[in-house]
């Protein structure tokens, strides 16, 4: 898991259109919003969103009151990862 903060573009809907993550830039072509998971033994307020992006990630991405986290990476450039830093 990384729990990475990120800046994210929202789309007219309030939803991720695309963020910035370790100095790059990755467009978001499809989400998913999973309400209520719990993580870290506590639940976020705010939906959860699983993102598919142009570059090749499937990540899941987080807000936190005003802030983005990217939680954890899935897959990236079509290999399944499991990714516990």
């Amino acid at each position: 898991m990384y729990n990475d903060q990120v800046d994210v573009g929202l789309d007219r809907e309030g939803h991720p259109k695309s963020f910035v993550w370790r100095k790059a830039l990755y467009q978001v072509t499809s989400f998913s919003v999973v309400q209520g998971r719990p993580v870290f033994s506590k639940l976020y307020d705010e939906a959860r969103y699983r993102c598919e992006t142009k570059q090749g990630i499937v990540c899941e991405l987080v807000r936190t009151n005003d802030q983005w986290v990217l939680e954890q990476v899935w897959e990236y450039k079509g290999k399944t990862l499991f990714i516990d830093e």
